[in-house]
């Protein structure tokens, strides 16, 4: 019940590949719940929250960074 009233992007986990999208999601979630100050920061961050597009967006680079660091720590 209440993932679905949290689920600000109205993504559906019906799929398995979606729940891939869970690192930008919670991200997003994050900056919906901790906003800039002011009301010019609260707006944008309830806008990017609500992007479908930005939770893809998140997710990828949230994995990219993930490649990253793994090869980085690989190659020492």
């Amino acid at each position: 019940m209440r993932g679905k009233r949290e689920n600000l992007p109205g993504i559906k986990m019906d799929r398995w590949w979606k729940w891939l999208l869970l690192p930008g999601m919670a991200i997003l979630w994050f900056g919906y719940m901790f906003p800039e100050s002011g009301v010019r920061g609260s707006v944008a961050s309830a806008r990017r929250a609500r992007s479908p597009a930005m939770t893809v967006c998140y997710s990828l680079a949230f994995y990219a960074m993930a490649v990253f660091f793994i090869l980085l720590i690989l190659a020492k």
